[in-house]
């Protein structure tokens, strides 16, 4: 049985790789994305579709706000709390 830590593991890494081939350089996890401007709208619609397509996750449209996007950090919470909510 994998444990949620792993999964948070594996997803936030997923994250940070995809947001760091993006931006042509390597991110942190809880660095921030798009208040920072380091993620303009064009890259913040390729992230959401990343989270749609490769980690499976459905995004509703109130979910799409700074608060979930912001940072690898915040995408794993929302990603964690979509998956406990099935």
């Amino acid at each position: 049985m994998t444990s949620n830590a792993t999964i948070d593991y594996d997803v936030q890494n997923k994250v940070v790789g995809f947001v760091s081939k993006l931006v042509g350089r390597r991110v942190e996890a809880d660095e921030a994305l798009i208040s920072s401007g380091l993620l303009e709208s064009l890259a913040a619609v390729q992230l959401i579709h990343f989270v749609e397509n490769e980690l499976g996750v459905a995004v509703e449209d109130g979910e799409i706000d700074l608060a979930n996007f912001d940072s690898a950090q915040a995408i794993t919470a929302l990603v964690r709390s979509k998956a406990s909510s099935q």
